[in-house]
């Protein structure tokens, strides 16, 4: 949650930034009001977005790919302190939405009272209601709030009628309820405040053009907005002549944009929205079996001149020239363990990356290469009393060794067969075998868990891993199965 939150932040601040810089001072008055509702919507879709990207690997990576990231990547974890936090945080929160849900109700509610209580009179396709407060003029949905002396006594020009029934003709309140709801989610981010000042204005950039245009003259408009504007305190969910605003409005009179300015700065506004969207959209890579090319039956001998040697060789050298780069940095002083931890992850994302590689090879070229090693190596990261350290694996004691999460299960042999038995046993055992990597993974990571946990969905794994290889040996007469890792010996 705290993650989306950012993103949203991060993008509404280059959404506004961009509207403040380029489309501000423009009198493109509907594309803006666009463009600000817009991008209160992007902003809080765009970091829900998900953009998966499909590999094809073969089955063995996701057990050896495991290996290195349990190995690696240890993490402390949570203190009890940390676990607090979480929860005070709701709790200021909900109090919060609390808060600025009762005033937005409240506004509503002394908006409909006064709707109810006062005489109205309809007046083409607004109504007016006479109030006997001396409150400057302002408009909600179709209603016009307007004092009773005054409009009776004829003191209320046709210019400022003519200004309020704009904004409810063109339904300007919808937008204030939009923005005052979303304020009541996001009181605390102060981007929420400056998108509600900046939409409001904006509905009187709209209203002030549509009286223009109808032939009044400017000197005279300003002069009865200076007359009809204070400082009164009027509800937020309101449209109102205020005089915070006049000095900006009479600039913005004053100025028209071409045609092609205004098409110039809307077009701009795409890559924005493009940019947002490629930095703070999810991205997700799934990795997908890959029959193995040696277990490949082929239709005919004139099949095999199908497979490229010199894409397979191009693949060898990239492996080599990823490894031997790789090689170069873990050689490279500091040690892993004593570098920073953004050169950490750099050295994590090569390593995974090669094993990856190394993987998608056919069983023939892997023999050409040599597989990668975890950086870490020779060390191994301990978990003890919540604090990470660092041993050399040569050293260990058997208290050690239990504080390790249990090592993945061992690679799948390639079988292709027609039995469903088989079929069925090897996907249960694949399925469950991704599940305790994302698990160790959330382990490691983030501290969630405990051993016990892993070692008892370890010990289910290992069971379904020897139901499947049983299998395979039933059907086949020399299966080749790899040994079980030691520590499958010691989990209870």
């Amino acid at each position: 949650m705290g993650l989306y939150l950012i993103k949203v932040t991060a993008c509404l601040a280059i959404f506004f930034v961009f509207y403040k810089v380029m489309l501000e001072n423009e009198s493109m008055h509907t594309f803006k009001r666009f463009y600000l509702l817009t991008a209160l919507i992007v902003a809080a879709v765009i970091p829900t977005i998900l953009f998966t990207e499909y590999i094809y690997i073969s089955p063995e990576p996701i057990v050896d790919i495991a290996v290195s990231e349990f190995t690696i990547k240890e993490m402390p974890l949570p203190t009890q302190k940390n676990d607090l936090i979480t929860p005070s945080l709701w709790v200021i929160y909900g109090i919060g939405v609390l808060v600025f849900g009762y005033k937005f109700c409240n506004n509503l509610f002394k908006l409909s009272t006064r709707i109810k209580r006062n005489p109205k009179i309809k007046y083409d396709r607004s109504i007016h209601v006479l109030l006997e407060e001396r409150l400057s003029p302002h408009t909600f949905f179709n209603f016009i709030f307007l004092n009773k002396q005054k409009f009776e006594a004829h003191e209320i020009p046709e210019a400022v009628l003519l200004h309020e029934q704009t904004h409810a003709a063109q339904k300007h309140s919808i937008d204030v309820l939009f923005i005052e709801l979303i304020q009541v989610l996001l009181w605390f981010n102060p981007l929420v405040y400056l998108f509600k000042g900046a939409i409001k204005l904006n509905h009187e950039f709209l209203a002030d053009q549509a009286v223009l245009k109808k032939g009044t003259q400017l000197p005279n408009y300003q002069q009865i907005l200076l007359a009809f504007s204070s400082n009164a305190t009027e509800t937020q969910l309101a449209n109102a002549i205020n005089y915070s605003s006049i000095k900006k409005r009479f600039t913005i009179m004053k100025k028209t944009t071409s045609k092609k300015a205004v098409w110039l700065r809307s077009l701009l506004a795409l890559p924005i929205f493009v940019f947002a969207l490629y930095g703070f959209s999810e991205k997700k890579i799934l990795k997908m079996e890959k029959p193995s090319q040696e277990n490949s039956e082929l239709s005919s001998p004139s099949d095999l001149n199908k497979v490229s040697t010199n894409h397979l060789q191009d693949e060898i050298e990239s492996y080599k020239k990823e490894y031997n780069a790789y090689v170069v940095l873990t050689k490279e002083k500091p040690h892993y363990i004593h570098k920073p931890e953004s050169e950490k992850r750099k050295m994590d994302d090569i390593f995974s990356n090669l094993v990856t590689m190394y993987y998608n090879l056919s069983n023939t070229n892997r023999a050409k290469v040599t597989a990668a090693t975890p950086p870490i190596k020779p060390y191994t990261t301990l978990i003890k009393n919540g604090q990470k350290e660092y041993k050399k694996t040569s050293e260990l004691t058997a208290e050690d060794k239990k504080l390790l999460p249990p090592p993945p299960p061992p690679p799948l042999p390639i079988s292709e067969s027609n039995s469903t038995e088989l079929a069925k046993a090897k996907q249960l055992f694949l399925e469950n075998a991704n599940r305790y990597g994302n698990a160790v993974s959330a382990y490691t990571k983030q501290g969630t868990g405990t051993l016990e946990e892993l070692n008892a969905r370890y010990k289910k794994i290992m069971n379904l891993y020897e139901k499947y290889t049983a299998l395979v040996k039933k059907e086949e007469t020399n299966p080749i199965l790899p040994p079980l890792p030691q520590h499958h010996q010691r989990v209870p």
